[in-house]
């Protein structure tokens, strides 16, 4: 008994000998070698060591390496998928006497993973499609060889990582850099925690996950998980499941964005907003692979709330969204420029102009689009639209709008607008039908002038193109019709205008408190290289019908207009049918004149006028008033001094 004690105390001491100094007996390069060769096997990617390796057995089973690359799948932009400054990697060896895996220590140092879909779609992740036949897979379903219900994870970080990713049948690129995460696990069958922090878009991201069931994730089954995202541009929240084979989402989704204009620059597709625009959403999210489905019981933008639906897919050519959303009261004014406060010049300050600053829309080519919009009233400054109905498709940078109703100062409409940016300069297409509008409110809110009045129709067809507003306006062409009735041209009386020429020639000024009121004003419009033109002007009125024709220069925001008045009923009360002095009305549109244009009038044969009565003498009379000019010599000019409009 004593000899057989004796006999097993050599055997172990040998045994423990042997243990220690295997790592100094077997050389290094030949445990390299073969741990190698078996993963390249296991995973059919060929596994290199480059570096150094140091193995120690005791007290615990370390081992380090270093300069560490894994080969990617054949036909792929980068020879390596996975490269790895050093490895380290520390097992209590009392637990693996029993066939658990306890790890003490687990870090990457500087990993750099290259993910990447090539244009048919196959990803490179998924190395078990080339591992060699017969060979010691590693399968998520089938991971027994390391019993993952008892493995404990001690120190499990990464440090300073890199993952790209490149989708070649999108062209969809990302980069996350500057990525350390923590991972704590108590065991595979307890929740898994991990925390980090990452860079993304020069943004730093907080990370936080906890998955309630680790071996369903590894195994490929869906775990309960929450996690949650944040930067200074925008933070989500998830609380739910999700899987990894395929990857899946299903549960309640919270997003808070502090600026859309941040958010925008961060995502690299800016809209420069005028203010911060805050927008916050609370839903469910279902997602499957490439495709997901965000579902919102509340949006919020700003003061504005409503619901809403998106949807993604991903797997095509082009990211495609289809977006429902129903608002109440939207205010944009506060996303939109302010105006340009006036300035006091000496002389008068220029007028405005268009911008000739570059219309940049090249962000419609990113993606394609199915797009629905309600709201029930809509504010962009001064200008209220009621409820509304929008719908658009997006498609290869061409969108098409279409407004199925609306209502406009108690008015109703609908409309059809194309914004074009698949070519080289963008292009627009309008069409608009209007009927019930209220001009004066209309005017006073768009155009800050209550100088025209009446219940007016339009419509309207315009198109053009260009690379600024300026040249955009510039370019455009089409045509329209509008009829406004029961109103008045405020500022101006045609009719004493055009009868009492003599008193408006003189030194005083058109009385702001006059006005034209008409029964109907008509016209058709021609518009070309942003010229409007007009030939048919009518207004009718009990003792007046005017016709008219002009041009509105878009371009040079300036308006020039002749009207012809026609006396209907005389001064008696008699009917009559005579023209009056002509008026012209021209001039830039924020500083419009009228004045007579007696000239304009066929000469009168002086015998065959009435005698005159009274005061008032006949309008034809007005050709020539106050003494007669010098034999021989051309009419005197009759001339009115400016009256402005503002």
């Amino acid at each position: 008994m004593k000899k057989l004690a004796v006999i097993v105390g050599a055997v172990l001491a040998i045994a423990l000998v042997a243990v220690i100094a295997a790592p100094f007996v077997v050389p290094v390069e030949l445990y390299k070698d073969r741990l190698a060769e078996q993963l390249s096997r296991a995973t059919g990617r060929k596994l290199q060591i480059h570096g150094a390796v140091r193995l120690s057995i005791l007290p615990r089973l370390e081992i380090e390496a270093d300069n560490v690359t894994l080969a990617n799948r054949t036909g792929a932009a980068e020879p390596d998928m996975l490269r790895l400054a050093r490895l380290q990697l520390q097992l209590k060896l009392r637990p693996l006497l029993s066939g658990d895996v306890e790890i003490d220590r687990f870090v990457l140092i500087e990993p750099d993973l290259r993910l990447e879909i090539d244009e048919q779609g196959r990803p490179n992740w998924n190395i078990l499609e080339s591992a060699a036949p017969g060979s010691a897979r590693i399968r998520p379903e089938a991971v027994g060889w390391f019993r993952p219900g008892e493995i404990r994870l001690g120190d499990v970080r990464l440090i300073n990582g890199r993952v790209s990713f490149v989708n070649r049948a999108t062209a969809w690129r990302e980069e996350i850099g500057a990525l350390n995460l923590r991972l704590a696990a108590p065991s595979l069958a307890e929740p898994a925690v991990a925390e980090g922090e990452a860079l993304w878009h020069g943004a730093t991201v907080q990370l936080a996950m906890r998955a309630g069931d680790p071996r369903a994730l590894i195994e490929g089954r869906a775990s309960p998980l929450a996690a949650t995202l944040a930067s200074e541009a925008l933070r989500t929240d998830f609380t739910g499941r999700a899987g990894t084979a395929p990857l899946m989402l299903d549960g309640g989704l919270s997003i808070a964005v502090p600026s859309i204009t941040r958010l925008s620059h961060w995502f690299g597709t800016p809209i420069d907003l005028a203010g911060p625009a805050a927008f916050a959403m609370s839903g469910t999210i279902v997602a499957r692979g490439a495709k997901a489905t965000l579902t919102a019981e509340r949006v919020a933008l700003d003061d504005a709330s409503g619901r809403g639906e998106l949807s993604i897919d991903t797997s095509g050519a082009k990211p495609s969204v289809r977006a429902m959303l129903e608002l109440g009261a939207l205010d944009l004014t506060p996303y939109v420029p302010p105006r340009a406060e006036p300035v006091d010049l000496a002389p008068p300050a220029e007028p405005a102009t268009w911008s000739t600053e570059p219309i940049d829309i090249a962000f419609l080519r990113a993606f394609n689009a199915d797009l629905q919009l309600t709201v029930s009233n809509l504010r962009v400054r001064d200008v209220r639209i009621g409820r509304t109905q929008l719908s658009a498709t997006l498609r290869d940078g061409r969108m098409v709008a279409e407004i199925a109703e609306t209502t406009l100062y108690r008015g109703r409409g609908r409309g059809r607008g194309v914004l074009d940016a698949s070519g080289t300069v963008p292009a627009v297409e309008v069409n608009l039908k209007f009927a019930g509008l209220h001009a004066a409110s209309l005017l006073t809110d768009i155009a800050g002038t209550d100088r025209f009045a009446g219940i007016g129709a339009l419509d309207l067809s315009l198109a053009g193109r260009g690379r600024s507003p300026r040249e955009l306006v510039a370019n455009l062409g089409g045509e329209g019709e509008f009829r406004v009735y029961d109103g008045a041209i405020k500022g101006v009386d045609l009719v004493a205008l055009a009868r009492e020429a003599g008193h408006a020639f003189s030194d005083e000024k058109i009385s702001d408190t006059r006005q034209t009121d008409f029964a109907e004003l008509t016209g058709t419009l021609s518009i070309n290289s942003g010229i409007v033109r007009n030939f048919d002007l009518m207004l009718k009125s009990p003792l007046l019908r005017v016709e008219g024709t002009g041009t509105i220069d878009l371009p040079q925001r300036r308006l020039k207009y002749r009207l012809l008045p026609k006396s209907v009923v005389s001064l008696e009360g008699a009917a009559a049918d005579g023209a009056l002095v002509p008026v012209v009305v021209e001039g830039p549109w924020d500083d419009l004149a009228y004045r007579p244009d007696p000239n304009a009038l066929p000469p009168v044969d002086a015998d065959k006028l009435p005698a005159q009565r009274g005061a008032n003498p006949s309008p034809r009379t007005l050709q020539q008033p106050g003494p007669a000019p010098a034999a021989g010599g051309p009419p005197r000019p009759l001339e009115l001094r400016r009256g402005t409009v503002r």
